[in-house]
């Protein structure tokens, strides 16, 4: 199953907007806005359910800017396609 993602800035974005993350969160706003940008996919398991009820009310915790020295604080490896 692919993930498709068009925000190409993204450390995991590949050709064809696909996600590239061995691991994706995505949460509500409302939580997006609560935890801190290191709050990630290694603690998706630990996350408190929140409901959202659009598409507009959520985020992908999983975005690190492409070259961004903290690619790596989230243990989230890129998959090859």
């Amino acid at each position: 199953m692919a993930v498709m993602c068009s925000v190409n800035n993204c450390h995991y974005w590949a050709e064809g907007n696909k996600c590239r993350a061995s691991s994706i969160l995505v949460v509500s706003d409302s939580m997006a806005n609560d935890a801190p940008d290191t709050y990630d996919a290694m603690q998706a398991e630990n996350a408190t359910p929140t409901p959202a009820d659009t598409c507009m009310a959520t985020a992908c915790k999983t975005f690190v800017q492409e070259g961004d020295p903290a690619i790596t604080d989230d243990h989230i490896t890129p998959r090859i396609y």
